[in-house]
């Protein structure tokens, strides 16, 4: 199986978050192996990764990233939050997403190694 990583580095106000959050889905529906990188301004979308954020979303439609966030979170892809974006971005006491580790940059280095990556 091929792996695929994708890395991310804006936030979600980005055109490139909505691109890369969609071929993340489409290679996860192709049966493929799917890393998320998050790094810089993209780690805060950690925080709308937690299956609480959904439950609590008002019926108003939810935008497209939202639904795009729920997918991946529901297939189980593995999501990496590069540690220093972390310190800087997020609060102290912000709880990881289920399934997300944190990492330093050297790990993205590592997992390029064997992995088709995509960078936004």
């Amino acid at each position: 199986m091929t792996n695929y990583l994708f890395m991310l580095s804006c936030s979600k106000d980005d055109d490139r978050v909505r691109r890369c959050l969609r071929l993340a889905k489409l290679a996860v529906l192709k049966g493929r192996d799917v890393h998320l990188f998050l790094t810089d301004d993209a780690v805060t979308l950690a925080k709308r990764m937690s299956p609480r954020v959904f439950e609590t979303l008002p019926e108003p439609p939810r935008d497209e990233i939202d639904k795009l966030i729920e997918f991946l979170r529901k297939a189980r892809i593995t999501i990496h939050l590069e540690k220093r974006s972390v310190r800087d971005k997020l609060a102290p006491q912000s709880p990881l997403p289920e399934g997300a580790t944190l990492c330093a940059e050297a790990r993205l280095i590592d997992m390029a190694e064997n992995a088709r990556v995509f960078s936004f």
